[in-house]
């Protein structure tokens, strides 16, 4: 009987002690895994700064500074405007009859 018992304890203390190691990984991995959220917040945080400076460089008023001080102008203030199509559109022709008719009835 002290024989089962003991290796009953053994064993309770090996569950034990492997308990206890996984409780310590698991803490181990949320801290590290609480770091990380701080990490990406913070780093979110910065993305709306550095989106603002690439729009300083890269946006639609960096490529018009750029232009305008090579002399570019904007087509509309230029007088050497080439008109592609300058007649009007073709108006649409009405459909010929071909005297076949078509009735649907949905019933």
């Amino acid at each position: 009987m002290i024989r089962a018992t003991s290796g009953l304890v053994l064993g309770f203390v090996a569950a034990m002690g492997l308990l206890a190691g996984a409780a310590a990984l698991h803490e181990s991995l949320a801290n590290r895994r609480y770091a990380l959220l701080e990490r990406h917040s913070a780093l979110m945080a910065g993305m709306g700064d550095l989106r603002a400076r690439a729009n300083d460089v890269r946006g639609p008023r960096a490529v018009r500074v750029w232009a305008e001080a090579r002399g570019m102008v904007p087509a509309p203030e230029n007088g050497d405007v080439l008109v592609v199509a300058p007649d009007e559109a073709p108006r649409p022709t009405p459909n010929p009859t071909t005297g076949l008719e078509v009735r649907t009835i949905w019933r």
